[in-house]
């Protein structure tokens, strides 16, 4: 008798429209990956503390990861990820108690050396926007010191320097047409080499 395979499910919890966009584009990217369900959550707003306690919740995937905006580390205490979720996150990496404590949002992944579920990949700089303009060819040192409108801003210039079929570029229809022209799988194998967090994300999906 064949030996059948399970495959394994990935689950993945993010903030935003076009973080969600981006994340299903790249699931797209490899159709015959052993990934039998990739299921979004979210997508709604919230804070950072929700969405990591959502993912603290959700350890019977075999593969989970949460993708967060670094703005939210400078937004107000209420959006940030407390303390008692840091403590939490720290028990289940098996890492110290208050090893978190004081550790930049984009440099959580390096305390989490074993890739204990859930994997936290922070878009930077600021947002998913940040982490976008670094594969389109921008530098990150050009891009450290933007707030995240004027990030946004640079991919609508960006958009209208390649058509002017779209007004938007927050529009499904955009953002598509933004990733298949300029983020096609061969640009993103060459980018993954420079961007860490781009990297992260591709191993989820291939």
């Amino acid at each position: 008798m064949k030996k059948r395979y399970r495959k394994k499910t990935c689950y993945y919890i993010y903030e935003g429209k076009t973080e969600g966009y981006f994340l299903h584009y790249l699931a797209s990217l490899f159709p015959n990956a052993s990934v039998k369900e990739v299921s979004p959550f979210s997508g709604r707003g919230g804070t950072a503390d929700s969405i990591v306690l959502n993912a603290l919740s959700c350890q019977y995937y075999d593969r989970l990861f949460v993708l967060l905006d670094e703005d939210f580390e400078s937004k107000a205490a209420e959006y940030r990820i407390s303390n008692e979720t840091l403590r939490k996150l720290e028990q289940q990496w098996n890492i110290d108690p208050g090893a978190l404590s004081e550790v930049k949002y984009r440099d959580l992944h390096k305390y989490n050396i074993n890739h204990r579920k859930p994997v936290i990949i922070v878009s930077n700089p600021q947002a998913i926007e940040g982490l976008l303009l670094q594969i389109l060819g921008y530098s990150k040192q050009k891009l450290e010191n933007k707030t995240t409108d004027e990030l946004k801003s640079m991919i609508q210039n960006f958009l209208k320097s390649i058509t002017d079929t779209y007004p938007c570029y927050t529009t499904p229809e955009a953002l598509l047409h933004l990733f298949k022209q300029k983020m096609s799988l061969a640009i993103l194998q060459e980018k993954r080499k420079i961007i860490p967090e781009l990297d992260t994300l591709l191993t989820f999906f291939e």
